[in-house]
């Protein structure tokens, strides 16, 4: 039931993603003539929103087990943690910390990126693809568990 209820807003989360992606191109587009590929744009809010649903177990782990307010807390230092992320003091970190993965995406929007940094990126985010599968499998046993079904 809860990971039914996760998905279900997971959906609209993909959905709410994918909308602002295309109204933010369409207004790059007319207001200052600058194009993006729309394959490229599917992908990156794809990837966003996939990066997403392990906020979505996360937090619910972690309301389940020490309420509301810790998973409040637990996003707070989430955030921080991404915005130190992206500058040079925590760089390293950044694969294994959910809240950052997101942020790491621009990395295929910009123009003049050397390649070589867009394959370093898409070798790092082999870490949080993995992470993910983990922590959905996880969770997913964790909330059968926490609902009686074993």
């Amino acid at each position: 039931m809860i990971q039914a209820q996760l998905s279900y807003y997971w959906i609209w989360y993909v959905i709410e993603i994918m909308g602002t992606s295309l109204i933010f191109s369409g207004v790059l587009f007319g207001i200052y003539q600058i194009r993006f590929s729309l394959l490229k744009i599917a992908l990156t809010s794809i990837a966003f929103s996939l990066c997403g649903i392990v906020q979505y177990e996360l937090t619910q782990i972690i309301a389940l087990r020490w309420g509301i307010g810790g998973a409040l807390i637990l996003e707070f230092f989430g955030t921080v943690i991404s915005l130190l992320s992206i500058t040079s003091l925590l760089d390293f970190v950044w694969p294994i910390i959910p809240w950052t993965w997101q942020i790491r995406l621009t990395t295929f929007w910009q123009t003049n990126i050397d390649l070589g940094l867009v394959k370093l990126s898409l070798i790092e985010y082999l870490i949080p693809l993995m992470l993910t599968c983990l922590i959905i499998f996880w969770g997913k046993r964790y909330f059968d568990n926490w609902q009686g079904k074993n």
